[in-house]
This record gives structure tokens, sequence and C-alpha cells, in this order.
């Protein structure tokens, strides 16, 4: 993933926690926009700034390892929040609206993976969108993968969207490795046909949308089919459930150990 939509959080993680599960350099982004915003303007404490953040999160790399990463990015990208050509506050995208006409457009495509790969592209154009981007600029293969479509090898990928682009749904093209991608079906407003609010399972809101039923398990996280043989109130996937039912269980065993002891 190259754009990191919820940035106050990932700060917020990393200051409180001293926890980081994002890229390095995706990372020092968001440390640059947020100590030139607390004040430091000048490149070279922006700099000693995020070394002393990142070394509490890996103390084992050098200085040198640290300062080639940091040094050209923050001049760069410093110049660039003067030129107003990079926005200064920190984005945190939670929800984003799908559009009945939206859905129109993408269920008039001919086949299943056309339909979920266009879903997928409508809500990440939606983020990038709230970030101040035009064009998604994804791999195409981690965008298969929250479609839950086949990814395949980089000439399944580039046919897939030579099709799309053919047919009139998106824009797309290779920069110095990098695929941007620009839809051609994204609405300014509109009926809202649900609202997203789970970015990294999107895809599960539009199968639910066509008629499955997929769950959230209150307990891991994950999606789950719901069971037809199953009430209508299940929480728990299969695995969260046995696990659930064997702490329940344990739980009465000492119950009842400890009441016989008491009657003793």
């Amino acid at each position: 993933m190259n754009l990191i939509y919820n940035e106050v959080e990932v700060l917020d993680k990393l200051l409180n926690e001293g926890k980081c599960d994002i890229k390095k350099d995706l990372l020092i982004n968001i440390l640059i926009k947020y100590y030139y915003a607390n004040g430091i303007e000048n490149n070279l404490d922006i700099r000693e700034k995020i070394l002393e953040t990142l070394y509490k999160i890996d103390s084992t790399a050098t200085r040198n390892v640290w300062t080639g990463c940091t040094q050209g990015k923050i001049e760069r990208m410093v110049s660039a929040i003067k030129k107003g050509d990079v926005p200064l506050e920190l984005f945190e995208v939670s929800d984003v609206d799908i559009y009945e006409e939206e859905l129109k457009i993408i269920e008039s495509a001919s086949q299943v993976r056309y339909k979920k790969f266009l879903f997928i592209l409508l809500v990440w154009a939606k983020v990038y969108k709230k970030c101040y981007r035009t064009v998604i600029k994804e791999e195409p293969s981690f965008l298969l993968k929250k479609s839950k479509c086949k990814s395949g090898n980089d000439d399944y990928r580039m046919d897939l969207l030579g099709e799309l682009r053919e047919l009139g749904f998106i824009e797309a093209n290779y920069i110095n490795d990098k695929c941007n991608i620009k839809i051609n079906y994204l609405k300014e407003e509109g009926e809202i046909a649900f609202t997203v609010d789970d970015i990294e399972n999107a895809i599960y809101y539009y199968l639910n949308w066509k008629g499955e039923k997929w769950i959230k398990c209150s307990e891991c996280g994950k999606y789950f089919k719901k069971p037809k043989s199953k009430a209508n109130n299940i929480r728990y996937c299969r695995d969260c459930s046995k696990q659930i039912e064997l702490k329940k269980a344990s739980e009465r065993v000492k119950k009842c150990i400890k009441k016989q002891g008491s009657e003793v």
C-alpha cells in the first residue's frame, strides 16, 4: 500500500506505544508533516527530531542508515509544503459513501471479476480523493487482492487493465514502474447506497449488497460467510466460537469444583 490514509492513527500509535506497522519511507512523510506543523521548519532540526523518533522503534540501526533515508526526502517535502504542493494536514479517512449510480455503472460490466475490481477501484479512488490525490497509485496486484480476485502475473494484470480501459471504465498507465489509475465513474454526489467504514475490507460491503451474507467476527475482526443453518444474530467465526465455548466450559468446571469444595 502506497497511501497511508490513517496518518493520525499511525502517528498516535507511534508516539504513544512506540509501534509502527508501515514502511519506513511512508512513516517519514508523516513525521515531516507532524514536526513542521509543530513549528520546526529548519530541515536539519526536522531531521534530528525524526532520527530521535526512529531510534525509538529501531535502536539497532546506525545513524548513517537513518540519515541517508531522511535528508533528501525532508528537503524535497519541506519545499513542497512551502509551495503548497503537499497539504500539511494529517489524513484520517474513516469512511466513504458509495452512490447508487456508481454501482449501476459497475454492474454494467460483463464479468464478475470486472465488477469486484471496479468496486475496489472506486473505494480507493474516493480514499485518494479525500487525501487530495487525483489518481490511484497502487500496484494492481494489491488492488486485486483487496477485491478477492485472482491477481495473476504481470501479463494477466496488464491485460485486465487494458480491457477495462478499452471499455471506458478507467485510464491507466505506468510511470517509473508505478501504476497510475484514474476511474471514470466516480460521482460527486447522489443517492447513497451504503457507506464503507472498514476500508481494508471494503469488498465485503459490496458482496453483502449483492446479496451474500458476510459477517465481521466480533472477536478477531475477520469476515466470514454466514452459514445457512445459523441464526441471524451470529457474532463469531467458527474458530472464535470454539475458543469461546472452550473458555465457557472451563469456567463452568472451575465453578463446579469450587462449589463442591465449599460443600465439603
